[in-house]
């Protein structure tokens, strides 16, 4: 797999899709606006709102430790940007990657705005020789080549109007109830033989479904490569711990921060980093993904380059039979960018 220091890059440059803002249509109605390199501005009045988040998606994977602020310059000021050092007006955004969506989101810091009625430039960088500063896919391959996007905050926010906050302790909260107390409300509604309506329930379930068969209990033998799937109250144990498939070189059970390859040494589950998380990546490399609208926009060829250097196996679950509903990646992918608690349920 190619690094950008050490050898030549053999895999496609990183594409921008698009970039989204949660603003308002001409006649001060909630929108999304929607904007891509070959329509880089409204054209039909549409207006950013000051609380918008930036939420920048790509047609590749991406190197998780790149996706950060320095990767965009966002300012009100048309002065060109070609690397991240003439980024004199810069906005503070905080930054969190979600690999499903292959999207990173910029969101304002608690209590701040964008100024009202102004025109905002973002260009989303490419790392250069002369500035590291950009997005890389996970193996290495670099943004292409600078894109400049332009949009015009509204004069005044609506009243009650839709607010995109920093991800705070509610949101934690109420993903890691998502996965862990409704999913078990859920199945507990459910009649034992109904599996439509356990296939229905979010994740936590769907794991236990889609994978407990290849990773029953530790007790009895049944767990592949150690990893317990067999219940919920097992889940726990995964968080921060090396996945086994990713145990390469000296010291391969402790977590790698910043590996020199992408994968190695990965933890199943990296609380607060689901770009870090190999448990994701397996399921990602499965026979959901592809068929999600998550996946719009995925470069030809990104799964067999994913399974080709990172995932090794069998994807999770291993074949169509046990795919678990779409919803279950965007849940297990919240939970873990939100820190992966495990809250007690009532």
């Amino acid at each position: 797999m190619g690094s950008p220091e050490r050898e030549a890059i053999d895999a496609p440059p990183v594409h921008l899709v698009e970039v989204e803002l949660s603003g308002l249509d001409a006649g001060g109605q909630p929108t999304t606006l929607t904007l891509t390199p070959s329509a880089p501005a409204p054209t039909d009045g549409s207006v950013a709102l000051s609380t918008t988040s930036v939420r920048v998606t790509f047609d590749r994977f991406l190197l998780p430790g790149e996706a950060v602020r320095q990767a965009i310059c966002l300012q009100p000021s048309s002065e060109p940007v070609p690397t991240l050092q003439q980024c004199r007006l810069q906005v503070f955004m905080e930054p969190s990657y979600d690999p499903v969506h292959r999207r990173i989101t910029y969101r304002l810091p608690a209590m701040t705005a964008l100024a009202p009625n102004t025109k905002y430039w973002l260009t989303v960088l490419a790392p250069t020789e002369a500035s590291p500063f950009g997005v890389r896919a996970f193996d290495g391959a670099p943004f292409e080549a600078n894109v400049v996007l332009q949009f015009t905050t509204a004069a005044m926010d609506p009243a009650g109007g839709p607010v995109d906050p920093a991800l705070d302790e509610a949101a934690r909260r109420a993903a890691s109830e998502e996965l862990f107390c409704t999913a078990s409300a859920c199945v507990a509604s459910c009649a034992v033989d109904d599996q439509l309506c356990i296939d229905k329930c979010p994740v936590s379930k769907s794991l236990i479904v889609g994978c407990g068969g290849c990773h029953g209990p530790l007790e009895i033998g049944a767990a592949a490569m150690g990893l317990d799937l067999s219940g919920v109250e097992r889940i726990p144990a995964m968080i921060g711990r090396v996945a086994n498939q990713t145990q390469t070189g000296e010291q391969a059970d402790e977590p790698d921060l910043k590996p020199r390859r992408f994968g190695r040494a990965m933890p199943h589950v990296d609380p607060g980093n689901a770009g870090n998380s190999y448990l994701l990546y397996k399921m990602l490399a499965g026979p959901i993904y592809t068929r999600m609208d998550a996946a719009k926009g995925l470069a030809p060829g990104e799964i067999d380059r994913l399974r080709a250097s990172v995932v090794v196996g069998l994807p999770m679950p291993p074949y169509d039979l046990y795919a678990a509903p779409e919803a279950s990646l965007e849940a297990l992918s919240a939970w873990i960018t939100t820190g992966a608690e495990t809250p007690a349920c009532p």
